[in-house]
Parts: C-alpha cells; sequence; structure tokens
C-alpha cells in the first residue's frame, strides 16, 4: 500500500523533493502499537526506508516494561529502546519543520501518575517505571506525550494534586522532550 502510496504521490508531484513532508508521514493510532512486539519491528523497520517516516504511534508505559514471554518486567526493555530513534520519525525529505517541530513522536497512555491510582486501576507499573521510561525517551531524543485520565470513579483530590505535581516533576527532568 505504502509503495502504490508513493508511485501516486511522485506521479502528481513529478519530483520526490516536490512531496511536501507531512505527505510521507505515517501515524500509527492503535492503542497500543507495540502490544505486538513482531509486527512492530516489521513496520519500524519498513518505514527505515528511504521515503517514508514515522510521524506518531500510540503505546502503553507497560510496553516498555516486558520481559520473557510478554511477562511484566522492572527493567526497561533496552532493544526495544534502541530501536526507536528520532530518524525513524524524521523526514526522509525536507525538514521536522515541514512536519511541525515538535509534534509529539510517542502518545503514551499513562493514566495516571499517583501510585495509589494506578494501583486501585490495577496498572503493572507504578510511577517510577513511568519516570525511568520518559527520561530514557527524552535522553534519546524522543519527544512523548502522556495520556493522563484526570478523573476516574474513586480518583480523589489528593491523587489528582499528586498526578499533577509528578507531571510537573517530568516536565522538569525531560524538558521540552
Amino acid at each position: 500500500m505504502l509503495a502504490a502510496y508513493g508511485r501516486g504521490l511522485k506521479e502528481h508531484h513529478v519530483r520526490w523533493s516536490l512531496i511536501p513532508p507531512a505527505a510521507l508521514s505515517v501515524g500509527f493510532d492503535d492503542e497500543d502499537f507495540l502490544a505486538d512486539r513482531e509486527r512492530a519491528r516489521q513496520l519500524l523497520s519498513i518505514m527505515k526506508q528511504p521515503l517514508f517516516h514515522v510521524s506518531f504511534f500510540q503505546t502503553t508505559i507497560a510496553s516498555f516494561f516486558r520481559g520473557e514471554d510478554g511477562k511484566p518486567s522492572d527493567a526497561l526493555d533496552e532493544e526495544l529502546l534502541e530501536s526507536l530513534r528520532p530518524e525513524v520519525f524524521a523526514p526522509k525529505y525536507g525538514t521536522s519543520e515541514d512536519v511541525g517541530p515538535h509534534r509529539p513522536h510517542l502518545l503514551i497512555a499513562t493514566e495516571s501518575f499517583c501510585n495509589r491510582e494506578l494501583s486501585r486501576l490495577a496498572k503493572c507499573y507504578d510511577y517510577g517505571k513511568v519516570e525511568r521510561l520518559a527520561t530514557a525517551l527524552s535522553q534519546r531524543g524522543l519527544r512523548q506525550v502522556h495520556l493522563f485520565t484526570a478523573q476516574t470513579t474513586g480518583t480523589t483530590v489528593e491523587d489528582l494534586l499528586e498526578s499533577l505535581a509528578k507531571i510537573l516533576r517530568l516536565q522538569v527532568l525531560c524538558g521540552e522532550g
């Protein structure tokens, strides 16, 4: 499909350099793009080819902490992190400014930053994992947006304030990323 789309773009624009970089970006608006590791690796490999680039994908905190047999782990999946390089998200033609220099690469369903809430929601991670992941992604130059559910049944004002304080902490630790 991408090859046919690329041929159509080239036919319409005549030269590759005239195709707007945003037209060559592919977003994966999937609940958890990394849920199927093999599929994700194959798609990322295709996107390293010389024409298209990934504009973004959505995933979860838990996907970065999977050990053997997909079971939760306390260690970040370094192999996965290593495969996520800014080049995968960079346009092959034009510049990052042409597609939005500050757009996020990763949309991460974090849900909450409050350990009490995360435990109540039966998540397999805590704020410590969120912070380790956010800083590791930022150090690699990957911009991220953490999707935060401000209130669920049972959320207290204290839970909300704790999450907001931890979001501010992450902004200080991670900077613009």
